[in-house]
């Protein structure tokens, strides 16, 4: 929060505003597979869905995470970093399991859209997983993607 209080600060030097951008979103945990069934996007699921399935998913991310970012107008240069923070829908749901697969959906939209130069291991440096809590009403993972390690606040 306090970077935030110095870009506003700070607009006017715009190397400030670059070190220290950040790009906040919101995605889903759970994915309308048919009009009667709803499934939670993990490994298990991505493993034993018809491609045809999966690759409908993988689209259907992809268009939620470019409506997100469209008023965004960040490119970040060079390395970043992706917090991730899961809010689950009940006890049985496996952390690493669901944030694997929306972090290669992830990564796979920002290389495409340009708002990372690539997603391999000389750009893409590391993540932080962390369970915030459950919502019942509203699982989802919030992401925050930087240029450096963001501290997570619960």
């Amino acid at each position: 929060l306090e970077s935030l209080k110095k870009i506003k600060m700070f607009k006017h030097i715009k190397q400030i505003i670059v070190l220290q951008r950040m790009i906040n979103i919101s995605l889903p945990i759970y994915y309308q597979q048919t009009r009667l069934k709803k499934v939670m996007v993990g490994m298990n699921w991505l493993r034993n869905a018809h491609f045809q399935v999966s690759n409908k998913a993988k689209k259907h991310y992809h268009s939620l995470i470019i409506y997100k970012l469209q008023s965004c107008n960040t490119i970040i240069d060079g390395e970043y970093f992706i917090d991730y923070r899961l809010f689950y829908k009940n006890k049985s749901c496996d952390m690493m399991n669901v944030i694997s697969v929306i972090d290669k959906f992830l990564n796979d939209s920002l290389q495409e859209l340009g708002v990372v130069q690539n997603d391999n291991v000389l750009f893409y440096t590391g993540c932080n997983v962390k369970v915030a809590g459950q919502d019942r009403e509203c699982p989802r993972v919030e992401i925050i993607i930087s240029k450096q390690p963001v501290k997570l606040i619960n």
